[in-house]
């Protein structure tokens, strides 16, 4: 008697099933896109439902046990979905080229997107760690083992060894742990403080790198001393500015005397947009200016400072350089509430280091 094997009978029936020509598999991605960007509940279902297998064998070959499928796939979803230029949605989705299949091509997609590789993509520049502007951007993040991990690795400089001590986790939990906190921070970045983006990552949709690297005597002549904001130095600032938007506003303007009208020539956009730009602009270096903590006397600032409780926040940052968990404790503060009061106290720090330029 002739016995088949469970193996075999797969392929047997594998063989029944009729392969799609190239132009009937076109057909049948078109049909899938077309509804997908004309149907929001016929996307979700497609995304979250349908490509499940794939999604869940993707991200256990990443991550094993460690990931959050949901959070994974709603940040893919939210990634194709994004309009282009012309306003339309689905933009990256609408780039399928239809020489493979939608799934074949989605695969590769989620893949990158899943993954953030850190010595490909990512990199802490030691200069905002010095300055201070990469510990005050990981505090940020409202997860707290993505924090902590992104805190004592780039901050601390804390090995494998020591963090799995520290977070209290197995070390082989030390990889996973690495590549969501990287693409959680890639995340936040993006909806909260995209003027550092470039500063960290690489990405596909970035033509041109800013790097914090660039020699000043490359954007200004070396001979040149010119002052903005009433007296602040451009000069020593203006190379570790991480938007080179606002870089190239601020020489323009500043140390080129361009006229506003000439710049929006210069960048196809409007003049309205210019003197935006220009005030982002001026209000990223006020911060640089904050985290080198170069301001004369910034006690005498501080004091100045109307709210008590915003004061000796300040202070204990600034003077006593204390680290997150001292000041959470101190200020009997959640992580939620020391973000809002921070934010509250800095804005206010800056009202009156700046006030006189205003």
């Amino acid at each position: 008697m002739y016995v088949v094997h469970a193996s075999n009978t797969m392929e047997m029936a594998a063989d029944r099933i009729p392969r799609l020509t190239l132009e009937e598999l076109n057909q049948r991605d078109l049909a899938y896109i077309n509804r997908i960007c004309s149907d929001e509940e016929y996307a979700c279902h497609f995304f979250y439902d349908q490509c499940r297998p794939l999604f869940c064998k993707i991200l256990w070959k990443l991550y094993e046990n460690h990931a959050d499928y949901d959070e994974l796939v709603h940040d893919l979803y939210i990634y194709l979905k994004e309009p282009g230029q012309d306003g339309q949605f689905w933009h990256r989705l609408k780039t399928f080229d239809y020489r493979t299949s939608l799934f074949d091509w989605l695969k590769i997609v989620a893949v990158r997107r899943f993954y953030t590789p850190s010595n490909e993509v990512f990199k802490v520049p030691e200069r905002l760690v010095d300055l201070g502007v990469a510990e005050y951007l990981f505090l940020g993040i409202n997860v707290d083992k993505y924090r902590f991990f992104l805190y004592y690795h780039y901050v601390k400089k804390m090995d494998d060894e020591q963090l799995a001590s520290q977070l209290g986790v197995d070390p082989s939990r030390i990889a996973p742990l690495s590549r969501n906190a990287i693409r959680h921070f890639k995340n936040y970045l993006r909806s909260r403080h995209p003027d550092y983006y470039d500063s960290f990552f690489k990405d596909d949709d970035v033509k041109e790198s800013v790097t914090l690297d660039d020699r000043h005597d490359d954007l200004v002549s070396p001979d040149e001393y010119e002052k903005v904001d009433n007296g602040l130095d451009v000069h020593k600032y203006l190379a570790v500015m991480p938007n080179e938007k606002y870089r190239l506003v601020v020489r323009r303007l500043y140390l080129e005397d361009a006229t506003p009208e000439e710049l929006a020539l210069e960048l196809g956009t409007p003049v309205s947009n210019i003197y935006n730009l220009k005030s982002r602009a001026i209000e990223q270096l006020r911060d640089i200016v904050l985290y080198f903590q170069e301001v004369n006397d910034i006690e005498t600032y501080i004091n100045q400072i109307p709210d008590n409780r915003n004061r000796e926040l300040i202070r204990s940052i600034y003077v006593y350089k204390d680290d997150y968990k001292t000041i959470c404790s101190k200020f009997k503060l959640t992580k939620t509430q020391f973000r809002e009061q921070k934010r509250a106290a800095m804005r206010e720090l800056k009202r009156v280091v700046f006030k006189e330029r205003d």
